[in-house]
Formats: structure tokens, C-alpha cells, sequence
């Protein structure tokens, strides 16, 4: 295949939709030579359709390993892809293709994006009101009366939402009562790699999540038609369903155990705390902090949803998460409800938060807490209907507990504490870092002196100055 023909085939869109996704492609790539340099300077910022193309980006990538990285592509240059996707050299996939991506999708499947290795900058219903775009999945339209019980959530949902906003609910708060479908919208920078190992995965548990990898594969084949070539011959599954054969139940782990006040619980399993390792560490050039990262703390939590798609987004941890049981968190009440409910004032980035009147409180949570309890109904009814517990659970609030396993190294956990300890930060995931970072600073108080000295951006002078 030679260029000419590639440039026929390269049939770039801009969306890509299912009934659980919006993919919008909003940047790629693209090749600046000597050429399109001067035509920079000279005004003229017109750029032709071969500095598009991403296969050749590829191309370029892998030759760099040679010492030929030219311009030039041909059909005997295109036959390196399927050789480099063959023989799973993925770099060039990596740094040779990036896209740029808007991802509109139902809070419920988004949280997994997060745990691939890209980056993210995500709508904040902190910050925004939330509008009311609700996900319908199919067996609700395909039901009158479990569309009623849908339909009936999300009026529900969003007049409560209302009123405690009216109240002067902190915004952050007031999305409590949303259904766990509302739509979040955030950009998304991957590499070609990355998508490739997506398409690779096995699927499984019929997770609507899944259903984007068809989106993904349209994506691949109308933005790189050499790679996709080369995918569709050499296609391989990266096998995942031995998961349940071989996993255990996660009751029974150990470890010292704190209740983060009524927000949740920190269970600490295990800290490697080498510090004399990271004395030497540090002596890394250019950057120093690397050697943080040869220390480290792992932690079960039980935390409520929002808390951990705030905290997910700190992707340089390892997480694993459990699939929650939907009847135990129901039967059990497990649900957070706030002790105090905030005011927001200020302006964005630079918030301040002042706790309702008891009076107000009351009356707000009185509201939030009958609102749970029609929700909980329309769950059980939906489970009556014969819905899977995951299915029903569209209908219950943004306030569900969930348990999942963290670790992550020092050099990461400074980085969390500078923001997540900050004043600024929301006040349920605040005190999970408090709690955290108090543990850090007994376990590691060589590395928290240059912590505070010299590597902490946040602002909570208290606890800098007290340890409280």
C-alpha cells in the first residue's frame, strides 16, 4: 500500500456514538517539517493532507531507532507496521499517534476510563450545575413500566437537586441526590497504544463499558487504516476472564482499621518505608523526586462514590476496585449522608465554604433522606422486575459506599496531599487525606520534612503547622 492509496483510505470523522457513548475527536498529531515552517512564518498556515495522516507518524517514530527519521513514506515503509504490531514494539504506537478526545458518558461507566493510562480533564459538578442529562439504557425504553420507574427517578432527582441548590446547598453537595446516570463530560489525550491494548482486552461480565470499544474501533480504522490492517491480522486477546476462577472474596483482609468520621473507612495494609533507600534515591538527576517513589503505603477503602471518582484521577496509584453488592449496600443502608451541609461562596478556584444553620440542615436532610428512601424503593422494584442488581442501581443516589484496594508511592502521595489536604479541597475526600497524610508523617518524617519545606503546594496551614 502507498501513500496515494493511504490518503484515499484516511477518512477522519469528528463523532462517534452508541447508546452509551460520545467519542469527539478534537486534536491529533500533526507532522511540522521545514516546510510548513516557513509557511508559518510567512502567514500562511494552511497544511496539506499527508502531515495529517497518523500512520506515518508511526513510521517516523520507529525509524528513529535506525537513525532514519525522514519524511518519506512508501508502501515498502508501510509494510514496518504490521512487523512492529506483530512483534509488540509499542512505543512507536505510543509516541507516534496521540488523539485528543471529548468523552460524553453515563457517570456509572466513566469512572473506568480513568484507570487507563491517559489524561483527563473532566467537567466538575463542584464547580457547575448539572443539567439534567439523564442515561436511558435500552431495557428502560424497551419496558413501560420500568420507563416509568426511570422516568420517575429522574424527575425525582433533579427537583430535589433543585430545591437544595435553592437552599443554598454547596453544589458539590446538592449532586448527592442525582441518580447514579447522569452524564459527565471530559477530555481525554491517548495514545494510539493505549487504545490498541483497549480493543486487545477480553471482554466480559457483559459491562456496558464494553460497548466503546466499538466506537474505538472505528475511531482506529477511519484515523489509521495501516494499523488497523495490521490489528485485524494479527489480532490477539489479552485474556481476563480466568478473573473468575481464581478471585477471592475481599472480606477477611487485615490490616490497622480508622473510621474517617461517618464519611467512610481507611483500612492501612502495608508500608514500605525505606528511607535510608530513598536518602540515596534522591540523588537522581534532573529530578530528584523520583526517588520518592521507593517508598510506599497500600490501603483498603470503603468510600463513598464521589469521594473515589475524585480520587481515581490519581492515576500514578494502583487501584483495584470491587464490584459493589448492590442488595447489601441497599439492605444495609449503606449510604453517606452528610453531618453538615455547606454554602459556597467566591468565585471558581478559590472557594469558601460556610456550614448551613442547624434549622437549614434539618430541613435539607430531612428532604435527602425521604429522597433516599423513594429511591430505594423504585431499586427494589426494579430488582422485583427481574433487573440485575447493577442494572437497578441506576435509580440510587451519588452515595453509595464502595470498597476498593490503593497503593501508591511517596513521590505520588506528596503530590496527593498538596491537593487533596488543601482547604479547597472537598471536605469528605479531605479528611481520607488528613488522616493519610498523619500516617505519613509517622512513617516517613525524613520525607515529610522536605515535604513541607520544600515539594508542598497546598494550603491548610493547621495541619501543616499542627499535625491536627
Amino acid at each position: 500500500m502507498g501513500l496515494d492509496e493511504l490518503k484515499q483510505r484516511f477518512s477522519p470523522r469528528y463523532q462517534y456514538k452508541n447508546e452509551n457513548f460520545s467519542i469527539e475527536v478534537k486534536g491529533v498529531f500533526v507532522t511540522i517539517n521545514e516546510d510548513i515552517a516557513d509557511r508559518f512564518h510567512n502567514g500562511n498556515m494552511e497544511i496539506p493532507l499527508e502531515d495529517f495522516l497518523q500512520d506515518p507518524q508511526i513510521i517516523r517514530s520507529a525509524r528513529v531507532s535506525t537513525g532514519r527519521d525522514t519524511n518519506e513514506v512508501n508502501e515498502r515503509a508501510g509494510k514496518l507496521i504490521p512487523d512492529l504490531y506483530d512483534g509488540h514494539h509499542e512505543t512507536p504506537f505510543e509516541g507516534g499517534v496521540m488523539f485528543k478526545l471529548r468523552i460524553k458518558s453515563p457517570i456509572c461507566y466513566a469512572r473506568k476510563f480513568f484507570q487507563i493510562h491517559s489524561t483527563h480533564n473532566e467537567f466538575s459538578g463542584r464547580y457547575s450545575i448539572i443539567d439534567g442529562d439523564l442515561f436511558i439504557p435500552k431495557y428502560a425504553l424497551d419496558s413501560d413500566l420500568i420507563g416509568a420507574i426511570f422516568a420517575e427517578s429522574a424527575k425525582d432527582g433533579m427537583n430535589v437537586y433543585d430545591s437544595l441548590l435553592k437552599k443554598n446547598v454547596a453544589k458539590e453537595q446538592a449532586r448527592f441526590v442525582l441518580p447514579y446516570r447522569y452524564y459527565t463530560k471530559f477530555y481525554w489525550t491517548v495514545s494510539l497504544r493505549h487504545l490498541l491494548e483497549i480493543l486487545s482486552l477480553e471482554e466480559c461480565d457483559g459491562d456496558p463499558f464494553w460497548t466503546v470499544k466499538g466506537l474505538i474501533e472505528e475511531l482506529v480504522k477511519d484515523w489509521t487504516p495501516w494499523t488497523y490492517d495490521a490489528y485485524k491480522a494479527n489480532f490477539y486477546i489479552i485474556p481476563t476472564k480466568w478473573r473468575s476462577e481464581y478471585a477471592g472474596s475481599h472480606v477477611g483482609i487485615s490490616g490497622f482499621h480508622t473510621k474517617v468520621g461517618n464519611v467512610g473507612e481507611l483500612l492501612s495494609l502495608e508500608v514500605s518505608h525505606a528511607e535510608d533507600l530513598m536518602k540515596n534515591a534522591i540523588q537522581t538527576s534532573p529530578d530528584p523526586r523520583r526517588g520518592f517513589a521507593f517508598g510506599s503505603m497500600m490501603f483498603s477503602l470503603r468510600i463513598p462514590i464521589f469521594v473515589y471518582r475524585q480520587w481515581v484521577r490519581h492515576r500514578n496509584g494502583k487501584w483495584s476496585e470491587f464490584a459493589p453488592d448492590f442488595d447489601a449496600i441497599v439492605e444495609d443502608n449503606n449510604f453517606y449522608m452528610p453531618e453538615t451541609l455547606r454554602m459556597q461562596t467566591g468565585k471558581t478556584m478559590e472557594y469558601a465554604y460556610e456550614n448551613l444553620s442547624a434549622n437549614e440542615y434539618g430541613e435539607c436532610k430531612k428532604v435527602m433522606e425521604q429522597h433516599l428512601a423513594r429511591c430505594i424503593t423504585r431499586y427494589r422494584a426494579l430488582r422485583d422486575f427481574g433487573l440485575a442488581s447493577d442494572e437497578a442501581a441506576l435509580v440510587l443516589p451519588y452515595t453509595f459506599r464502595i470498597s476498593v484496594l490503593w497503593k501508591v508511592d511517596c513521590e505520588s502521595l506528596m503530590n496527593f496531599f498538596s491537593l487533596r489536604c488543601d482547604t479547597h479541597a472537598q471536605w469528605e475526600i479531605r479528611q481520607f487525606a488528613i488522616e493519610i497524610y498523619n500516617q505519613f508523617k509517622a512513617y516517613f518524617p525524613w520525607s515529610d520534612v522536605i515535604f513541607q519545606k520544600y515539594l508542598n503546594f497546598g494550603k491548610n496551614e493547621e495541619l501543616w503547622q499542627t499535625g491536627q
